[in-house]
């Protein structure tokens, strides 16, 4: 097949999308690691204070996981499988933090702001998530 034709059945954007989701999710998991207090800090109350570390360092991982996972053809659609409940349920993070603005020192239309952004993540995700077509 021709570059040309190869390029005209690549989606649009690709690969740029790919990689941007794929450097955001690799930072934000380092960064459960080297800066977790305020990953910790916004975690819903209902989870066993306990729980609040490990499910942060957890987390971390999955998004490395996924940022890696990205890029690897044979793990991309996993990866973009994984990442839809993974966003959803960070979701919940992000409630807390709505709600309790003053845990991270936001604005709180900063925090509400951000609400929205996991309606995108979890489509930009399922662009990875579904099966290439043939």
């Amino acid at each position: 097949m021709s570059e040309d034709a190869t390029k005209a059945r690549r989606p649009w954007g690709e690969p740029w999308l790919r990689y941007a989701l794929s450097v955001g999710l690799f930072a934000i998991g380092v960064d459960h690691f080297v800066n977790p207090a305020p990953f910790v800090s916004i975690m819903p109350p209902y989870f066993p204070a306990a729980t609040h570390l490990p499910l942060v360092m957890f987390t971390g991982v999955c998004e490395i996981a996924a940022a890696i996972g990205l890029n690897v053809p044979k793990t991309r659609r996993a990866a973009g499988i994984m990442l839809v409940p993974f966003f959803a349920l960070v979701f919940l993070a992000n409630i807390q933090h709505a709600l309790h603005p003053e845990l991270l020192h936001t604005p709180a239309w900063v925090a509400y702001a951000r609400l929205p952004l996991q309606a995108v993540l979890i489509a930009w995700a399922l662009r990875y998530a579904k099966k290439p077509s043939a």
